[in-house]
């Protein structure tokens, strides 16, 4: 596994050899994130990629890989299906 310093691009394949998705905009990838309760310092641990390539996808400035966007996108649609269970609230 890399660590943080060793991060320079994503070196998955997954996120790299698909095409870019022109459906997924940035605030959607925002939302995405917001659903998750994650940070984009977060995605970008969990990518192995340099924050400032996900700072780029949450800005609009580069397009999305596919490959993120369907990710997101099942991990978001189980977050809302499934939500915390009500019991562990106080």
């Amino acid at each position: 596994m890399l660590g943080i310093a060793g991060r320079g691009s994503c070196p998955s394949p997954n996120v790299w050899e698909t095409p870019m998705s022109e459906a997924m905009t940035s605030d959607r990838f925002r939302e995405c994130l917001a659903m998750l309760h994650w940070s984009q310092r977060g995605v970008a641990e969990i990518l192995y990629c340099d924050d400032r390539l996900v700072r780029r996808w949450a800005d609009g400035s580069e397009p999305v890989p596919e490959a993120v966007e369907r990710w997101l996108e099942e991990l978001a649609s189980a977050h809302q299906a499934l939500p915390s269970p009500t019991a562990a609230r106080r």
